[in-house]
């Protein structure tokens, strides 16, 4: 691993993370649906299939948010690492500089105006 890939390390597991609660929202907005009908709609008894694919649904979302809250340890695990390594280096402005890009995630643009 370089340099630039272990420092990135938190950056990636941000965007991972991102993309989970997206999806976890997506399909929270489907059992919604699902459990109060369509907008407009009234609410009709559902079959055992509908019950079963809504327990389905259910069931995807916990293990989601299992997969998210581990994903979100990993994350502060790994920005922790990242701060102590970033911490020892000597230079203040590149260890700024380095605290901005990776512990903040700014652009190289939005670094150097920061600086």
């Amino acid at each position: 691993m370089t340099k630039q890939e272990y420092l990135s390390r938190a950056w990636m597991l941000d965007r991972e993370i991102e993309y989970q609660v997206r999806r976890m929202k997506n399909l929270q907005l489907r059992l919604t649906d699902i459990a109060h009908g369509w907008p407009g709609s009234e609410r009709v008894k559902s079959s055992a299939p509908e019950e079963a694919h809504y327990a389905r649904l259910l069931a995807s979302l916990d293990e989601m948010a299992g997969d998210l809250e581990n994903r979100t340890k990993e994350y502060v695990r790994t920005k922790r690492e990242i701060e102590r390594t970033i911490a020892r280096v000597s230079d203040v402005s590149y260890r700024l500089m380095l605290q901005y890009r990776y512990l903040e995630h700014l652009t190289w643009d939005q670094v150097g105006e920061a600086l």
